[in-house]
């Protein structure tokens, strides 16, 4: 179901091994699960402007992932979610590889330098103020030669979502 060995998810669940990212991307993926329902403490109530407060607004890091993230809105019925995004990563492999899931991708750089690895392309640096706008099917990471500085603000859209202005 998820292409994870059982005897790993067991490993996993008994904290005798963390997974990397791509290992969690498979459970994740596999299980059906998205992502914005996992890394997020508690639903927002449903109302016509969200508002993201800095003491609501916990940050997420799971074990020997190389990323914290902060959810600022949850997927509404436009599909948007947005995350604030910390980079620890300083080189693909410790990114966990290149992975990739459905919808459209935004990510500007609000602090620190991010080079973005996306499948089949050179990679790109992007520094502060910066931005890049991709299809997220096409398996990418973050990673940057600054961690602990880096952040990113993450826009995330699902393929089937009907954006209205």
């Amino acid at each position: 179901m998820t292409g994870v060995p059982e005897a790993t998810l067991s490993r996993i669940e008994t904290n005798k091994m963390s997974p990397t990212f791509g290992m969690l991307y498979k459970i994740v993926e596999g299980l059906g699960f998205k992502w914005q329902d996992i890394l997020t403490t508690s639903p927002r109530a449903p109302s016509a402007i969200s508002i993201s407060r800095l003491d609501s607004t916990a940050t997420t890091r799971l074990a020997d992932i190389p990323y914290g993230y902060s959810v600022l809105h949850q997927r509404n019925a436009s599909g948007i979610v947005s995350l604030l995004l910390r980079v620890y990563a300083t080189d693909l492999g410790d990114a966990g590889g290149l992975a990739g899931h459905e919808g459209t991708e935004f990510c500007y750089v609000l602090k620190g330098v991010l080079e973005l690895h996306v499948k089949d392309k050179e990679p790109v640096t992007l520094s502060c103020g910066e931005s890049a706008l991709f299809d997220s099917s096409t398996p990418h990471a973050y990673v940057t030669p600054l961690p602990d500085v880096t952040e990113v603000l993450l826009v995330l859209t699902t393929q089937d979502a009907t954006v209205k202005f």
